[in-house]
């Protein structure tokens, strides 16, 4: 887990062929337990952070939270999420992939299942 570092650009794609504009140069900072079995990875940035925990070669994403809605407005979401580890593993990790599900509060922005990306861009 400690191979997730440096800053990323995410990027969100939804089944439904929808995109979310994601975040731009998130830095991401991953602290662990002495056992090296379970972390926290936090990427984070000026507008928004994305929380990540990591156990059994996979880490989770479980966040909610009041967002713009594209249509005007806000809503409330909830974005659940598994990224496992690539494979092969790589130090520092280039991109970390993940699938997941987006339950809006509002049907008007709906979200629904996605695909997360993080690429790397620097240290």
């Amino acid at each position: 887990a400690e191979t997730l570092r440096g800053r990323y650009h995410e990027t969100i794609t939804y089944a439904n062929g929808g995109t979310s504009p994601g975040q731009d140069d998130l830095t991401v900072r991953t602290q662990c337990l002495r056992t090296g079995d379970r972390c926290m990875s936090l990427f984070h940035a000026p507008d928004g952070v994305v929380p990540l925990v990591f156990s059994g070669n996979t880490w989770t994403r479980d966040d909610e939270g009041t967002v713009p809605c594209n249509l005007g407005g806000t809503v409330h979401i909830k974005l659940t999420a598994e990224y496992p580890l690539p494979d092969p593993l790589q130090n520092p990790i280039t991109v970390l992939t993940g699938h997941g599900q987006n339950v809006s509060s509002d049907s008007a922005c709906t979200g629904g299942d996605f695909e997360d990306k993080f690429e790397r861009t620097a240290d």
